[in-house]
């Protein structure tokens, strides 16, 4: 099970994610040590998630597939060098969200060819009370639904207040922290549901300021 969550704030945008990364085969499982959903990549002043069973073939045709997020884990890592053209508005890095997924060409010829396909899911633009109040949310059934109705449970309980996690104008600490308890409690909820299992003990963040486009990143 995956949850991604991306929270764009005035501070900049905080990510959150699992890192239990689960392989099945027929009726058993188990967890892949030493994966990850979430990456930073510095030099790009980005972050990246993935959520779906991903696989690449391996080289040696007898081994099984290789899971993506082991890919995107060594492509991120041998290009921190690399260095994007940053879009800035009055000094301030300004934040967006893409989604990238692959889909069939509904064009081609068989066999099907796999392609990738993208599209914005936050459009590019300073920071919206209104508009960025709620995290996005990928990667769970319904968990869009469960991180809004968590939201508004809080918001209906008077926890804004001046120490809350909600407050617009709150440290990117904060941010992260809240963010990975609301990754944590959807996953308890889709435990407690028998829906499927936990999403493991830990929960990664990733917060890029929207000031100078420094990334944080740490469990």
């Amino acid at each position: 099970m995956t949850l991604v969550l991306t929270n764009v704030t005035d501070y900049g945008v905080v990510m959150a994610a699992d890192d239990a990364l689960v392989e099945t085969a027929g009726k058993y499982s188990r967890v892949l040590h030493g994966a990850t959903k979430l990456f930073a990549h510095y030099g790009c002043h980005c972050g990246m998630a993935t959520w779906g069973a991903g696989e690449l073939p391996h080289q040696n045709p007898a081994s099984p597939p290789v899971a993506l997020e082991f890919i995107l884990k060594r492509f991120v890592g041998e290009t921190q060098g690399i260095e994007s053209v940053d879009t800035q508005v009055n000094g301030s890095w300004v934040p967006f969200v893409y989604q990238i997924a692959n889909c069939d060409d509904p064009y081609a010829v068989l066999p099907v060819v796999r392609q990738f396909a993208s599209r914005v899911v936050r459009p590019l633009g300073p920071f919206s009370a209104l508009r960025d109040m709620y995290p996005i949310a990928n990667g769970v059934v319904n968990a869009g639904y469960w991180v809004d109705a968590l939201f508004d449970a809080l918001v209906a309980g008077g926890d804004v207040t001046e120490n809350s996690h909600l407050v617009p104008g709150n440290s990117m600490e904060k941010r992260q922290a809240f963010l990975g308890l609301v990754a944590r409690s959807v996953s308890d909820t889709h435990l407690t549901m028998n829906l499927s299992r936990s999403i493991g003990p830990r929960v990664l963040t990733l917060g890029i300021s929207s000031q100078d486009g420094v990334l944080s990143f740490r469990d």
